[in-house]
């Protein structure tokens, strides 16, 4: 196998390959290793790169490698500093219940792709590493906060990589990287032991892949609850992976192009793309129609502001006691405006700011309830140039980034404060040769569905190259 034949196989595919022996793990390590420095050189991916790998496992993907987001699963005994100088030489002592599953599944892990500081920001822009640039163009973001695994599996360093998803943070990355980013519906991965629900639940963890059958295989090994799990959700009727063999059933769809947001304009190309994948599921004789999702915005990101900088807040003063360093030491200016704003919030604040993500979950529930799937485009704009959303700029108020941070990326986060399963998938290329891409999004618990409809908007898209080969 050469580095040609390496950077256009999936996961899935990769680990056939080893499994029927025509390549072995060795030569697929060597392969990685090389591919890893050479894309670090050019795009500027890694946190860490791990040379002596611990050895792969006897899993359905043996000897496969893959990058741990620098933030969220992690491996005992190696380092994670989730992209800020707070946490440099941070070393976790134990494995994550997604660590595990990835180990056993037969994945190697490589090294850390990089985060945004502390899994914050639009834009994987860091004073503690450097700007991740993205593979279709250097000048511009590969997407925040899993910028660094995105870019890493866009430019064929590896097939797979962790990510985690707050706000956006699988799907944005892959929608500006031309990956596959499923953000799984709340409480079907789990957070332990380290915690019970991330976000006050808006968070989940998955992978970045370049097909929609390794976002499922991998779903297949990574749900399930742990011991001391908050609650357990209902395990799926069989396989993942398994469900893309059969069409989805007839469905009633919702197709949104319009912003719940104000000052958040959509790109043409980008909604064009979200009316051509509903055309595509109209024509296979789905039932498809416009949809117009209204929710109070400025009350819901003021919630957003108050619950994000508030465990915000909480992680810093804890990496801060750990450490003995001043966040305003460490710190870049638009995170620790977000960390003062979360160290003046009362309790009663953030209960306020949680009844309020309450009252939006109830109001968009009820107006989408009769759809088994939505349509938006997955992001606003195509891939930004580098700079536009660096926390490095002063910022004026943490409400103020916090609605900076969602005008690229308007469609994401709703379906953090619901829980729902959703996922960016590309489309095609902008005339910039920017990836464009939609999100679909499901009822909770319906993730085979979602990965039904997904493998039908691929196939009618095939987007199985990578930059270098565009």
């Amino acid at each position: 196998m050469n580095r040609a034949e390496y950077r256009r196989l999936d996961a899935t595919a990769l680990a056939a390959a080893i499994r029927e022996g025509a390549v072995s793990a060795e030569e697929v390590q060597a392969l990685a290793q090389t591919a890893l420095l050479d894309g670090q050189s050019a795009y500027n991916f890694l946190a860490e790169h791990y040379p002596d790998p611990d050895p792969a496992a006897e899993g359905p993907f043996r000897g496969v490698p893959m990058l741990f987001k620098d933030a969220g699963a992690h491996q005992a005994g190696r380092a994670q500093q989730a992209g800020s100088t707070l946490l440099s030489g941070h070393v976790t002592d134990s494995d994550t219940a997604v660590a595990r599953r990835l180990r056993a599944a037969g994945l190697v892990a490589l090294g850390r792709g990089r985060s945004s500081e502390l899994t914050y920001h639009t834009s994987t822009e860091s004073a503690a590493f450097g700007p991740v640039r993205n593979p279709w163009n250097p000048g511009h973001s590969a997407g925040g906060s899993s910028g660094g695994c995105a870019a890493a599996v866009a430019c064929g360093a590896v097939p797979i990589a962790h990510a985690t998803d707050g706000g956006g943070s699988i799907r944005m990355p892959a929608a500006w990287c031309g990956l596959v980013g499923l953000k799984p519906g709340r409480g079907r991965v789990s957070w332990g032991p380290d915690l019970d629900e991330a976000l006050f639940g808006m968070a989940a963890e998955h992978v970045l892949t370049r097909s929609v059958r390794d976002s499922a295989a991998m779903l297949d090994l990574l749900v399930g609850s742990e011991p001391g799990d908050p609650f357990a959700v209902a395990p799926a009727e069989g396989s993942f992976a398994a469900a893309l063999d059969l069409p989805p059933a007839r469905l009633r769809i919702g197709l949104v192009v319009d912003p719940w947001l104000p000052g958040c304009p959509v790109d043409p190309a980008l909604g064009d793309a979200a009316h051509t994948v509903a055309a595509l599921f109209a024509d296979q004789g789905h039932a498809v129609e416009p949809l117009r999702i209204t929710l109070a915005s400025e009350a819901w990101l003021d919630a957003i502001a108050a619950t994000w900088c508030s465990q915000l807040a909480a992680w810093v003063a804890a990496a801060s006691a750990a450490t003995g360093r001043r966040p305003e030491d460490h710190l870049e200016p638009a995170t620790l405006a977000c960390f003062r704003h979360g160290v003046k919030l009362s309790a009663v604040d953030l209960n306020f700011a949680l009844l309020a993500l309450n009252g939006v979950r109830r109001s968009v529930a009820a107006q989408i309830a009769s759809y088994d799937l939505v349509i938006t485009p997955a992001t606003a704009t195509t891939a930004p140039p580098l700079g536009l959303y660096s926390p490095a700029q002063p910022v004026d108020d943490a409400l103020a980034w916090t609605a900076r941070m969602f005008r690229p990326a308007p469609f994401t986060a709703l379906f953090n404060t619901t829980g729902q399963p959703a996922i960016a998938l590309p489309t095609g290329l902008s005339a910039a040769r920017l990836p464009i891409a939609v999100q679909l999004v499901a009822r909770l618990g319906e993730e085979a569905l979602l990965l039904q409809a997904a493998r039908v908007v691929e196939q009618a898209f095939p987007f199985a190259c990578t930059p270098l080969e565009a």
